[in-house]
């Protein structure tokens, strides 16, 4: 089976820039993430993230994240170097991993980062614990997020969620404040 394998760059706009990936792969290329990398600048004048969705070197599929100016190494993608990264096994949107769909009419989470800068964890799977009935609320921080990933400074909590199969959204919850969705 192929690898559910997409890639989204992004600040407040966003651009899906899987087929670069690929193109990348298929050279076996280590980058520097840039807005000429991808011929594009999704929102001029803010620092961007590259966001990968694939599999890792452990098998499991995993979100990595690349700040603007990183490099990115395809090691750590299953399938990088033999230019099979990323052929297939999504539904050809940002929606769900491996196709899945989310409840009619509910919330599904597809991925989620609680932190600060590069002190961020991945708490998708603690929020999607807390969905009821197609809803999530909670209050953000450390204790719902289960830690402090960044002593002493202020976190966001990062959320890239679909309501009822309508589309990819986002949102982002500073500490303190309530995430409710949809």
């Amino acid at each position: 089976m192929a690898d559910p394998a997409r890639a989204l760059w992004h600040g407040q706009g966003h651009i899906d820039v899987t087929q670069q990936l690929r193109d990348l792969a298929r050279r076996n290329a280590r980058f520097q993430v840039t807005n000429r990398l991808f011929g594009n600048d999704p929102d001029p004048g803010t620092v961007k993230t590259l966001r990968i969705y694939a599999r890792g070197p452990g098998g499991a599929i995993r979100t990595f994240e690349y700040g603007e100016n990183q490099f990115v190494d395809g090691v750590m993608f299953t399938g990088w170097s033999s230019g099979n990264w990323g052929q297939g096994g999504w539904n050809g949107g940002w929606g769900f991993d491996g196709g899945s769909a989310a409840p009619q009419g509910g919330v599904h989470i597809i991925s989620a980062q609680y932190g600060e800068g590069r002190n961020r964890v991945d708490v998708t799977q603690r929020l999607r614990s807390m969905v009821r009935d197609g809803r999530i609320s909670t209050r953000v921080d450390n204790d719902s997020m289960g830690g402090d990933p960044a002593r002493g400074r202020p976190k966001s909590l990062w959320v890239t969620y679909v309501v009822g199969g309508l589309g990819q959204r986002q949102t982002r919850v500073d500490e303190g404040g309530l995430l409710l969705l949809p």
